[in-house]
């Protein structure tokens, strides 16, 4: 160092010190002393080196941190000044260079105040110059999340600051920040709540970036996967975890607001996929794995622990506005998820038992349709008849889904009707009990007409079991009835399906 920088470098030493001066006039003065010495091209250096020298007095340290803060924000740009004077004032290459090794040390640091104000100058540096200027930033980061409770904290404030706004920028990064926050995440008896905490917030972080910035569903999968399906079951499980060493409300509301608006995005979005793949398999898998079998099992997993997540949130009076706000959607979404699959018609076909052990609840398939209905049924118990004009609004948009393909000739239209015809059937008593909310006997028409279309074992089955759930309700007159018994005989006929036998037999 020359003797020109040394003299600088003291200089600003002593005014910091004056600065922190208890008579006003001494503060004053060193004010305007270090405002001149900004033009110096020491200046952030110096600064930088004060901040991550631990022996140092804390108050001085923390005073440099957060000038260096603000000199960051006025000068690492042409762009950054806030005051005209600033604007001319810009880091050159060498002293960028020569912070950007030595701040990342104060990520370490014992003291959080440091930590927070250093991951903020970190944060707005990267905006600037990653990841073209500062391509060792992320490894740097990765081994802060692999150090100690510290570290940890201090690379996760870099992340939450840090915004990927690039479709390269978060390819590149997203799976290693996923990977790493759900690592800290799940290491309950590790890392503290607080930092936890953090993990749920980048993560939030990363959803919003990917949500906005990365279109392509190939692409978000290579994000997300594996990691995301392990990572929302591991938030689900933290929502029941007593508030104690493991868990606090701070917790369990960054969990909510992380997994809320991305679960129910992902829901909507990966029904369309859903259906054409796992329900009707006129589609082949879009995504990447290395079989076509392991795809569609990540897909379904995935699938499963959002229908898992949303049981446990319906469960909570805090949420129940969140739900009401979407109840119309979320029926008809959660309908759209109880159809058939054509691996679950096959496999009935081949093994009626597993047919009966769906029908009587006691099979342990945890299969989508299983878990829906689950959902659907708990929406049930906890909204009650305030459920009813929703139920009504969603059946009524996929009759109309369901008519228009059956009129284009699209063979699996008759899913929407038997997933229907299951809601409606799980809601017996409930409808019975408000019978002005629901119009059972127009509901009834439709199902007497669906009963003549000898489209699907399945669905004339679900007829006769949801006209057999009503009838003691005077909707059926002696021909209609006459004409079930005619329908239910012939379905117990030699020649008919074994499941269609089991159900008319029923």
């Amino acid at each position: 160092m020359s003797l020109n920088a040394d003299l600088i470098k003291q200089a600003m030493f002593e005014e910091l010190q004056n600065v922190l001066n208890a008579d006003g006039e001494i503060r004053r003065q060193a004010e305007e002393r270090l405002a001149q010495l900004k033009f110096t091209e020491g200046y952030g250096i110096y600064l930088a080196e004060i901040t991550v020298n631990q022996t140092l007095n804390l108050a001085f340290r923390q005073l440099a941190s957060v000038m260096l803060k603000q000199y960051v924000e006025d000068c690492w740009a042409e762009e950054s000044g806030e005051y005209p004077s600033d604007k001319n004032l810009v880091v050159n290459t060498e002293a960028k260079a020569a912070i950007k090794t030595i701040l990342p040390q104060s990520l370490y640091d014992s003291n959080s105040k440091i930590r927070s104000v250093v991951a903020y100058s970190i944060s707005n540096i990267a905006s600037y110059d990653w990841p073209n200027d500062w391509q060792e930033l992320f490894d740097i980061i990765v081994k802060c999340l692999g150090g100690n409770e510290n570290s940890v904290h201090g690379a996760m404030k870099v992340l939450v600051e840090f915004t990927l706004d690039l479709d390269k920028q978060i390819l590149e990064v997203g799976p290693i920040i996923i990977s790493e926050v759900y690592r800290i995440f799940e290491a309950q008896s590790i890392y503290s709540v607080s930092t936890r905490s953090y993990a749920i917030k980048i993560l939030n972080s990363l959803l919003r970036s990917v949500n906005t910035h990365v279109e392509s569903n190939q692409k978000q999968t290579h994000i997300f996967y594996p990691t995301l399906p392990f990572f929302i079951q591991k938030m689900i499980e933290g929502l029941t975890v007593p508030n104690g060493a493991y868990s606090s409300f701070e917790l369990k509301t960054e969990i909510i607001k992380a997994i809320m608006p991305p679960i129910w995005q992902i829901l909507t979005q990966m029904a369309d996929v859903y259906i054409k793949i796992i329900v009707n398999k006129t589609e082949k898998t879009p995504f990447t794995s290395n079989t076509e079998e392991d795809e569609n099992e990540d897909f379904i997993s995935m699938i499963l622990q959002i229908f898992d997540f949303l049981h446990t949130i319906i469960g909570i009076k805090k949420y129940n506005g969140a739900i009401t706000n979407v109840m119309t959607d979320l029926i008809y979404i959660v309908i759209l998820y109880m159809q058939i699959t054509e691996e679950q018609a096959q496999s009935w076909n081949d093994d009626p038992e597993k047919y009966v052990e769906e029908e009587d609840e006691q099979g342990v398939d945890f299969s989508v349709r299983n878990t829906a209905h689950d959902v659907l049924l708990v929406l049930g118990q906890e909204y009650e008849q305030k459920l009813l004009s929703c139920f009504s609004e969603a059946l009524g948009k996929h009759i109309t889904v369901a008519d228009a393909d059956r009129n284009a000739g699209h063979l699996h239209w008759w899913k929407l009707y038997e997933a229907s015809m299951l809601a409606v059937g799980s809601f017996k008593q409930l409808i019975i009990e408000n019978e002005t909310l629901f119009d059972l006997s127009q509901y009834m028409n439709l199902v007497k007409r669906a009963m003549e279309y000898q489209t699907s074992p399945y669905l004339l089955g679900r007829c006769l079991w949801i006209i057999s759930q009503y009838c003691n309700c005077n909707l059926y007159n002696g021909q209609t009835l006459e004409h079930v018994i005619d329908i239910t005989i012939n379905s117990m006929s030699q020649e008919k399906p074994l499941t269609l036998k089991i159900m008319a037999a029923r």
